[in-house]
């Protein structure tokens, strides 16, 4: 393990003052991404801790996050979905705004919905 360690650090390495090189003399940004955050492009992180200071000294404004199936098999709301609608409060809370992720196709499919069809397009 050792040497796979040592074997990695040292064939890193040599990239090294390459990636020095470029970070000197390459833009730190293209000018597309320039005109995009002029326009007031989106600043975001996907899945991030709550740890909502640093969010926003990192200058992170959005957050993504995915939205748990919210009901259980007797209809009820689910716990996960629960502590989720807390945790995006939270966030709105802090001043960050929340792009939330419906649940994935597979949950519908797990809790009996078909989204082809017409019964589970409804």
């Amino acid at each position: 393990m050792e040497d796979f360690v040592k074997n990695q650090i040292v064939y890193g390495l040599k990239y090294v003052p390459g990636n020095l090189v470029k970070s000197v003399f390459r833009p730190k940004s293209s000018s597309e991404t320039r005109t995009l955050r002029e326009r007031g492009f989106i600043c975001g992180v996907c899945h991030p801790s709550e740890n909502y200071e640093q969010i926003k000294q990192a200058n992170i404004g959005w957050v993504r996050v995915d939205i748990p199936f919210p009901f259980n098999k007797n209809g009820a709301l689910s716990e996960s979905y629960l502590r989720f609608k807390a945790r995006a409060g939270a966030y709105v809370e802090k001043g960050l705004r929340i792009m939330a992720v419906t649940p994935y196709h597979y949950k519908y499919t797990e809790h009996g919905i078909d989204l082809q069809s017409l019964q589970g397009k409804q």
